[in-house]
């Protein structure tokens, strides 16, 4: 800055500071940047210097007081607000410092402006950038780079900005008998670190209700993020919701993968929002971590808040986190006589009657209203005095909407003319209309009207409802499978399998069991049986579940008979599973039958798959015979197009023989006969690898990628920018290798957005081979980057309940967390670690994890313990026979030095 120019003295920052806020006097809480705490931790003041300046302003009149709740503090505190001639000044301050001249630079070039002029260039990126903004930027530095302003004025913003993303929150008009709960809640959520409020109760209790008055009461000076879970909700679903909301601030899309580092790079942007998450017992297996992340957040001292409602108790916490205030609970019962009376406006003797008759349940109070009779049970109640009264239009879209999972689009659910039909229905409480137009009837109701259909006008139902999803949503939603399932639509069910593959596959293994449990296999023929378990092994096969692949495929050939297809496939299942024998007489079958059929690209096909199991088997002579015979059906059915594909096989043969040279040859005929480009492009990377020609290697390798990126093969990118991110690493290019590994992600990450559309596969060995290598390449350079990419991994291998992968990966986490320096974090996860592998029975993991605890002592200075805990070690690796961990544990007793990790 000019230090020509007119300055500003503390309390005239103050002043102009003040000035960019609002306060609205009907809002619950109040900007912490209005009260003094907010003042000096903004604008970098000390806290006395800040009331020095204050105490100047109020006596010049020029700024008012106000006791007021502030967001963050548990108790009201004073705020400062503008008079008149506090704003007067403001301006004519404004006015006078737009006239200093600055440095300003843009993409390298530097030049000379006034403020004012800065201001308006700034404007072209940020429409609400004021003088004051970049003066306060400007005062230690000398120039004013647009780039370096950012972060600062997204943080200033954010004060001011306020987002919503409220998908299915319903619409309410007033709230009786839970004001204790509702002051209770909105004064927890206005603390520095709100604890999760949790609202459990049953069906039409007034849980929703209840959570989205307090989010109408938080609307005008918090941000908020509404979301209902459902049985068959994926991470994709809700990412690419949090994904939305994020983007209301940061335009751009979030960058990290896990739920844990979703939320943290949330909360960076957007400050202290309020999540709230209904019908959470539905949530489905792989999304029940949210709860567990949402606490270890608060753990840390997020400031967010999250209202949580559920019809069942939840487990991730226990009463420690109760007593310790990171968890309110709220368990919501009937109403008071006094909440009824005020319910139904009135003092009658008929109050006393519908409390008694009701117990006090607020639905069925509210739909008395309307409704009036004498029943034995509320059953009877909904069933005579409600649902019977209702005309025949009315109970049919009731009707529909009880077999419906959840709230659903209106061109879904209403016939010609139900738009009246539906208003009248919202009107009394028996519809329910979302914040984003969907439909849906209450629980209680929707149990009821369902309950009571009879069994063919439920299958009818089910069928109508899954035709009209299907049209609107094109086959890309589970629930048109459930509806076909209950609607004995078995031929559509099947046709609906083929499009809901992939999603099946990426599901939870027990949510995925859930839903095939329930197709109608007893309406199928033997023949559409085989069908439905070829099916099922092509989703298992997907889902790498090689042992009910197999188990289906079985099912499905003795319905469907010995095809070559499905010997094929059996051959491939048997493969992963390394049934060499069993593979071998699948293939060997395939192979004859694609010969009786006529087929000759099949029993080629099958003929080469038959050479790579023996190679891959070792049995080089039986191989080469089978790639003679292969060679004589080229030749004899005149396919020259796969000769490539032989010469590429006897490349790998070469291999397997040491004989580089040949394999050399045959790689380079294999591309001269149109073998494809990329597979035996990466077979000759391998083969130079193996002769130590690396240079080569990389060439090879980044050709193959930009030729995999250029046919938007996303699979094999995503791999091959794996291999060569590891030669790199292992040369020595530590910097090429971050950014192929970088890139390999982003690749492994669009791979899932194009391929699934409708629903995030839980994430495959190759991003996760890509986060580990990525973690491993940048450790030392960016420790919360590494960190994080060990965190995701976890996560999914938690998912996949492989508890080995889990363990191994937290060994490399806690490596990472010593190497930064977090040596009390580093020895809390060892403590979890070794009590899981101590379950696991994992001696080995056990000794390299208490290695590590001794360099963790050392560094810490704790010998004595490194000493004890040494030869303990020692002990334990000698009778389990684990030469090296006594060996590395002798080595580093003796030289008290750590030594490299194995």
């Amino acid at each position: 800055m000019d230090n020509t120019g007119r300055r500003l003295s503390q309390t005239e920052r103050i002043l102009l500071h003040i000035f960019q806020f609002e306060y609205d006097p009907r809002s619950y809480t109040s900007p912490h940047t209005l009260c003094q705490d907010g003042i000096s931790e903004t604008l970098g003041i000390l806290k006395n210097n800040v009331s020095r300046g204050i105490s100047k302003l109020k006596k010049d009149g020029s700024i008012e007081e106000k006791l007021v709740r502030v967001k963050g503090f548990d108790r009201r505190r004073n705020i400062y607000l503008l008079t008149d001639k506090g704003k007067e000044t403001c301006v004519k301050l404004l006015d006078e410092i737009s006239k200093n001249e600055i440095w300003y630079t843009d993409e390298g070039t530097v030049i000379t402006v006034t403020l004012k002029e800065a201001v308006d260039r700034l404007k072209g990126v940020y429409k609400d950038v004021d003088t004051f903004h970049v003066e306060e930027w400007m005062r230690n530095r000398d120039v004013l780079d647009i780039q370096e302003f950012t972060p600062y004025y997204t943080m200033v913003k954010d004060e001011q900005k306020l987002f919503q993303r409220l998908i299915g929150a319903p619409l309410i008009e007033t709230i009786y008998g839970r004001e204790d709960e509702l002051s209770d809640i909105l004064q927890r959520l206005s603390e520095h670190n709100p604890p999760i409020i949790v609202i459990s109760g049953i069906a039409g209790i007034g849980k929703s209700t209840l959570a989205a008055k307090v989010m109408e009461e938080l609307r005008e000076n918090r941000s908020i993020f509404w979301h209902s879970f459902h049985p068959w909700g994926s991470l994709k679903e809700l990412r690419d919701e949090i994904n939305s909301f994020y983007k209301m601030s940061a335009r751009k899309n979030l960058k990290k993968e896990g739920l844990y580092g979703i939320f943290a790079e949330l909360l960076d942007s957007i400050r202290e929002p309020v999540f709230f998450l209904d019908n959470c017992e539905k949530v489905p297996g792989d999304l029940r971590e949210i709860f567990g992340v949402l606490l270890e957040l608060k753990k840390r001292g997020a400031r967010s808040g999250a209202v949580l409602m559920s019809r069942e108790k939840f487990s991730f916490y226990d009463v420690r986190d109760v007593i310790d205030g990171r968890v309110m609970e709220i368990e919501l019962g009937l109403l008071g006589e006094e909440d009824v009376k005020n319910m139904l406006a009135s003092t009658g003797k008929e109050d006393e009657y519908v409390y008694r008759k009701t117990k006090g349940h607020p639905l069925y109070v509210e739909i008395y209203q309307r409704y009036k009779g004498d029943t034995a049970t509320m059953g009877d109640f909904i069933e005579h005095e409600i649902y019977s009264k209702l005309t025949h239009d009315e109970k049919g879209l009731m009707k529909r909407l009880s077999v419906l999972w959840d709230t659903a689009d209106k061109d879904i659910v209403l016939e010609p003319g139900d738009n009246d039909i539906l208003a009248e229905l919202a009107s009394a409480h028996l519809v329910e209309v979302t914040v984003d137009g969907k439909i849906g009837v209450h629980a209680l109701l929707k149990d009821h009207i369902y309950e009571n259909l009879p069994l063919s006008e439920k299958k009818e139902l089910h069928a109508v409802m899954g035709k009209r999803m299907a049209k609107v949503r094109h086959d890309t939603d589970l629930e048109i499978l459930y509806h076909y399932e209950l609607g004995d639509c078995w031929k559509e069910a099947l046709a609906a399998l083929k499009h809901l593959k992939p999603m099946l596959a990426s599901l939870h293994k027990d949510d995925r069991t859930k839903l095939m449990e329930l197709f109608p296999v007893e309406l199928l023929s033997e023949k559409y049986m085989g069908v439905y378990h070829e099916s099922l092994g092509d989703i298992h096969l997907q889902a790498r579940e090689w042992s009910r692949a197999l188990e289906n495929y079985e099912m499905a050939r003795k319905r469907l008979g010995r095809t070559p297809e499905m010997m094929e496939k059996i051959g491939d299942a048997q493969k992963n599973l390394r049934r060499w024998k069993d593979t071998v007489e699948s293939h060997n079958e395939a192979v004859r039958r694609y010969g009786d059929k006529g087929d000759e690209k099949g029993e080629l096909r099958e003929v080469l798959a038959l050479g790579t199991v023996y190679r891959n088997m070792g049995d080089i002579s039986r191989a080469e015979r089978v790639y003679k015979k292969a060679e004589e059906l080229i030749r004899r059915h005149g396919l020259k197009n796969a000769l490539g594909a032989l010469y590429n096989n006897l490349g790998m043969l070469y291999i397997h023989k040491n004989d580089f040279r040949n394999a050399e040859k045959y790689f380079k005929d294999a591309l001269k006969s149109g073998g494809e480009y990329g597979i035996v492009q990466g077979n000759l990377a391998d083969l130079y690898s193996k002769m130590g020609e690396h240079e080569k290697e990389i060439e090879i390798l980044s050709e193959i990628v930009d030729y995999y990126r250029g046919k938007g093969l996303w699979g094999e990118t995503s791999d091959t920018y794996l291999r060569l991110g590891k030669k790199l690493a292992a040369g020595g290019y530590v910097e090429k290798a971050r950014t192929s590994f970088e890139r390999g992600l982003k690749v492994e990450m669009e791979r899932g957005r194009r391929i699934l559309p409708f629903g995030r596969k839980e994430m495959g060995p190759t991003e996760m081979e890509i986060r580990n290598e990525l973690a491993d390449v940048i450790g030392g350079t960016d420790w919360d980057t590494c960190l994080e990419h060990r965190r995701i991994v976890m996560e999914q291998l938690t998912l996949k309940g492989d508890t080995l992968g889990v363990s191994k990966t937290r060994l490399r986490y806690v490596f990472d967390l010593h190497d930064s320096g977090r040596m009390k974090l580093a020895l809390k996860e060892l403590d979890e670690l070794e009590s899981s592998l101590n379950e696991q029975g994992e001696t080995r993991g056990l000794i390299a994890s208490g290695l590590e605890r001794a360099r963790i002592y050392m560094d810490m200075g704790r010998y004595h313990d490194v000493q004890k805990l040494l030869k303990d070690i020692i002990l334990r690796a000698g009778k389990a026979g684990d030469e090296e961990g006594e060996r590395l544990a002798r080595e580093l007793l003796d030289s008290g030095f750590p030594l490299s990790r194995v």
